[in-house]
């Protein structure tokens, strides 16, 4: 947010200029949009529809340009909405999917838009089911490390930020939660330390921290940003 003399930092001028710049390319796929046919997030990402047009959102690029859509369906038409003049040739359904073939680099490197038309809703196939991460083995010296990428996130309000140091956040409603599976081997006592960033005006916000059957509570305090 901006400064007490009214000033905007530029980190956050930076943020909003690149928004800025990819909503100017894919607004299609947001404005008017609402939730696609999908009932949770794709390992490669996730879909919006408005009108006769569904928005796959790609945040995991496929290596191999082949990105594996489950629906029964083949589209009247596929294009990428960074380069709307060149389509995107399909492969036929096979095992409740069909496949996008696509270039071989992503044309944003957050998040690229496909638009597929179709004259009639689509049929929704083989959707795979919601990743889940490997169970966390305890290392000898006893303390355990629980990662934001190690998290399964549960819920649609909660989202995992990539990049060097991935984060959780977006944490917008109680249905959503991180959840981590433990496989503790030594009794004892243990302490429980939270890393958190909350600027001032969501300083506290009520948390909870569930492990079996105990509940430890925790009020954060302001830490100065999101970002410290």
């Amino acid at each position: 947010g901006p400064r007490a003399d009214g000033t905007i930092p530029e980190p956050t001028l930076d943020a909003l200029r690149a928004i800025g710049a990819w909503m100017r390319v894919n607004h299609s796929a947001i404005r008017g949009a609402s939730a696609g046919p999908f009932p949770h997030r794709l390992p490669w990402g996730f879909a919006t529809t408005r009108g006769d047009k569904l928005y796959l959102l790609v945040e995991k690029w496929p290596a191999d340009g082949r990105l594996s859509v489950p629906l029964l369906d083949l589209p009247a038409s596929a294009r990428l909405l960074a380069n709307p003049s060149v389509p995107l040739a399909t492969e036929p359904v096979a095992d409740g999917a069909f496949v996008l073939r696509l270039p071989g680099a992503a044309p944003d490197p957050v998040v690229s838009v496909i638009e597929l038309h179709y004259a009639a809703a689509p049929r929704v196939g083989a959707v795979p089911p919601r990743p889940r991460p490997p169970v966390i083995p305890q290392p000898a010296d006893g303390a355990v490390s629980l990662r934001a990428a190690d998290a399964e996130i549960i819920g649609d309000h909660l989202a995992l930020h990539a990049g060097a140091n991935p984060e959780l956040g977006c944490w917008t409603s109680l249905d959503s939660w991180p959840l981590w599976r433990l496989n503790l081997h030594r009794a004892g006592s243990y302490r429980v330390e939270i890393e958190y960033a909350v600027p001032p005006h969501r300083q506290g916000t009520l948390a909870e921290v569930e492990l079996g059957e105990q509940r430890l509570p925790l009020v954060v305090a302001g830490t100065g940003g999101w970002g410290e």
